[in-house]
């Protein structure tokens, strides 16, 4: 979870709680019996334990916790594992609301071991913490550390994340004075972070022979936006080689976004619609494709001439996108759009356009399209909720007294009352329970009711390896009225293809009630049906176009099959009527 950053207020009472913690951390050589419980806790058997264990290791004091810093040792070395663990736990506990003097007192003892370390990997770990729990305060003294080549890269990722005005310049102080691959680092982290002071020392990098530097600036050009010139962006794209010149023009359609958010809408369009209209070679399709997707997504309804146009370029697979752009636009006014295309058109458009209206998510689109025409009863069945019988050409996965068919974490999934239930207090209740078949285009239904603050998963063409969210796809289960849940991104929420996709919300029932739900898969477009509402219609080549909501590699999305699996995140969940129709 994303914890908000900037400038802070400091009460009065930090300084006798940071005096008091940092108090006699001089004696921290010595050994603690109470640290030493903490320490043999750990790693915590569940979240819940592990609050109380950082409770109780953050009231020992200052020298305690630097004691258990200088504790840590290189990876490889020696076991400093429940040392880690117990620092890992303090950065998440000391974000919580409302502990403000505790997180910058943490990050002072975080900054003392770090200065006092001598083994960059054990430096590394500390600054990696300050990523966490660092703000205005921990600048200076991070920033030390982006002159030294092993670890300007997470120094530079914890003022990124930071993100005040001295964490910018403290960056851009350190790129005047950087040489080689430091100062791609620090260029892209410049971009990251929008520095508008930037701009002059960026520039000169972006014609550098070094190629991975070059494509840094103009990444960072791109992202700090309006102050930047269109020429350098706009020059990339059109000269480049074939791969370069790719790359290059998702950077000018990132410029493009920047640009129409600052109000200058007028040039941001011009950049989408040149791309457009001159990137014709089928070898830049994605170009085009990304461009109108832009011009959408930032302009909505007003983007409705230049989609609805687009279906006349003669090109197929173009078309094929302009569609699925089109079916995930909601609202009554790209419906009378595509309507009025629609009376234009003959032949196979004109099937593809209707096909398109047939399968539109939003709620008004279905009731005008009903009365437009008699096919509309296709949408308004492929929508309705399935109860618990097996529907045609559906097969049920769970057969409600045990879990055969099932692999994977079998001990904290436990069948019961005709239900799959994970239980949080049975081996950590973390864990992911995965279908024995894979499979890839689909129609999957269930039902699933929550406990408050529930955090599950829904993973969908996944391997058995690996982290779902990134080598597959995980779809959020989670309690979206949990206040704990209040500052997730707006991809992080229940619905969402994790990292990537948003889904709207507003649809789902209250914990203690069940919910239905519906995942349609089908080659690159998945669809997410909550209670009835359609959370979810993405082309998933289009949201990850020209990067991931999240910023992250996906490999998962490329994947063409696996398995359907609920991934545990330590909350009790319930799940039933569990079936599937491949497609």
């Amino acid at each position: 979870m994303a914890r908000m950053r900037g400038t802070r207020v400091v009460r009065s009472g930090f300084v006798i709680l940071v005096i008091g913690f940092l108090g006699g951390c001089a004696s921290a050589g010595r050994t603690n019996p109470a640290t030493g419980a903490v320490l043999a806790a750990m790693p915590a058997f569940n979240a819940a334990e592990e609050t109380r264990l950082s409770a109780e290791l953050l009231a020992l004091g200052g020298d305690a916790v630097l004691e258990v810093c200088r504790s840590l040792v290189p990876m490889g070395v020696g076991d400093d594992t429940a040392e880690r663990f117990a620092l890992g736990g303090l950065s998440t506990y000391v974000t919580r609301p409302g502990a403000e003097d505790e997180r910058q007192a943490y990050a002072a003892v975080l900054l003392q071991a770090l200065d006092e370390s001598g083994e960059k990997e054990v430096q590394a770990f500390f600054i990696r913490q300050l990523q966490l729990v660092g703000a205005d305060e921990s600048v200076a003294g991070i920033s030390r550390y982006l002159a030294d080549v092993d670890l300007v890269d997470p120094a530079t990722l914890a003022l990124v994340a930071i993100g005040t005005p001295s964490a910018e310049g403290a960056v851009l102080a350190a790129l005047i004075d950087a040489r080689g691959a430091d100062r791609t680092t620090l260029v892209k982290a410049l971009g990251e972070l929008r520095t508008k002071a930037a701009v002059y020392e960026v520039t000169k990098y972006a014609l550098s022979e070094d190629e991975d530097l070059r494509q840094a600036a103009l990444y960072a050009l791109a992202n700090i936006g309006p102050v930047t010139s269109d020429d350098v962006l706009a020059e990339a794209a059109a000269t480049d080689a074939p791969y370069r010149r790719s790359q290059a023009a998702s950077y000018l359609l990132l410029y493009a976004r920047r640009l129409i958010e600052a109000g200058e809408t007028e040039r941001g369009v011009k950049i989408c619609r040149d791309l457009i209209s001159t990137r014709r070679a089928p070898g830049e399709r994605n170009v085009r494709i990304a461009a109108l997707n832009t011009l959408v997504e930032m302009l909505g309804d007003e983007a409705l001439g230049d989609l609805v146009a687009a279906v006349d370029i003669p090109d197929s697979k173009f078309t094929d996108a302009v569609l699925r752009i089109g079916a995930a636009m909601p609202g009554p006014a790209a419906t009378d759009a595509w309507l009025g295309k629609l009376q234009t058109v003959a032949g196979e458009l004109h099937d593809q356009i209707r096909a398109m209206l047939l399968v539109r998510s939003a709620e008004d689109s279905s009731r005008r399209l009903e009365n437009a025409t008699a096919a509309w009863v296709i949408v308004e069945e492929s929508l309705r909720g399935a109860g618990g019988a097996v529907e045609e050409g559906f097969t049920m996965l769970f057969n409600g007294t045990d879990l055969a068919g099932w692999q994977g974490d079998t001990t904290s999934y436990v069948a019961e009352d005709g239900m799959i239930v994970i239980h949080p207090e049975i081996e950590g209740g973390g864990g992911n329970l995965y279908t024995d078949e894979q499979y890839a285009d689909f129609v999957f239904r269930f039902e699933f009711r929550l406990t408050p603050g529930a955090n599950n998963g829904l993973g969908i063409r996944a391997p058995l390896e690996g982290d779902a969210a990134y080598v597959g796809m995980e779809l959020q289960i989670l309690d979206n009225r949990a206040e704990q849940y209040a500052n997730l991104r707006p991809f992080q929420y229940h619905g969402s293809i994790y990292g990537t996709v948003p889904a709207t919300r507003g649809f789902q029932k209250p914990p203690g009630e069940w919910n239905t739900q519906e995942v349609i898969a089908l080659e690159r477009r998945i669809i997410v049906i909550l209670n009835g509402a359609v959370i979810i219609d993405a082309d998933i080549d289009l949201a990850s176009t020209p990067a991931t909501a999240d910023g992250r590699d996906h490999p998962g999305l490329r994947r063409r099959r696996g398995h359907i699996g609920f991934l545990g995140h330590g909350s009790k969940v319930e799940f039933r009527n569990i079936r599937i129709k491949e497609l």
